[in-house]
């Protein structure tokens, strides 16, 4: 009966793929920037980092939610196209049991890429002094190659940053 929605979503997934979004307003920077060296050194895999100016999380790509972590600092993405993204919220967040952080999503969900996901209280990460950084990780993967490109500085949640290719 309302079929005409089902093509809609389907045609705002397909303008989405390939393209990476900012997940939250801030600046964005290297991942070589990150002040845990387990992300500066690409140990899980290359990326960008977001140091939030604001508590709303937006997807930064389409695609379905593979894993929420139960403390709510992490989940994953697949990309229709394959890719594994990581989004990160702070950095040794996981000691803060989940108390900052307010998901939307759980595991199974199909997302568009700018659609809203959650939030984190960003002062209350800055109280227990940790930092609030975002990072977007593309997973490594023996199967699945991703080469990408994004444009640092400041940013908005939504702003197309980049675009992504699997090899």
């Amino acid at each position: 009966m309302f079929n005409f929605l089902k093509n809609k979503n389907k045609d705002r997934v397909t303008d989405t793929e390939g393209k990476i979004f900012v997940p939250v307003d801030g600046e964005v920077q290297s991942l070589t920037h990150a002040s845990d060296p387990i992300f500066a050194q690409k140990t899980m895999g290359d990326g960008f980092l977001v140091m939030p100016s604001s508590d709303k999380i937006f997807a930064p790509v389409s695609g379905t939610i593979t894993m929420v972590a139960d403390t709510k600092h992490a989940l994953t993405i697949h990309t229709t196209d394959g890719a594994d993204i990581l989004l990160h919220l702070g950095i040794d967040t996981v000691e803060l049991f989940g108390k900052p952080f307010d998901l939307k999503v759980k595991k199974g969900d199909a997302i568009i890429a700018q659609s809203p996901i959650g939030t984190m209280d960003i002062a209350q990460i800055k109280e227990a002094d940790l930092s609030p950084e975002v990072l977007i990780i593309f997973v490594k993967s023996e199967d699945v190659h991703v080469d990408f490109q994004v444009q640092n500085g400041e940013k908005k949640h939504g702003e197309q940053i980049g675009q992504y290719t699997i090899n």
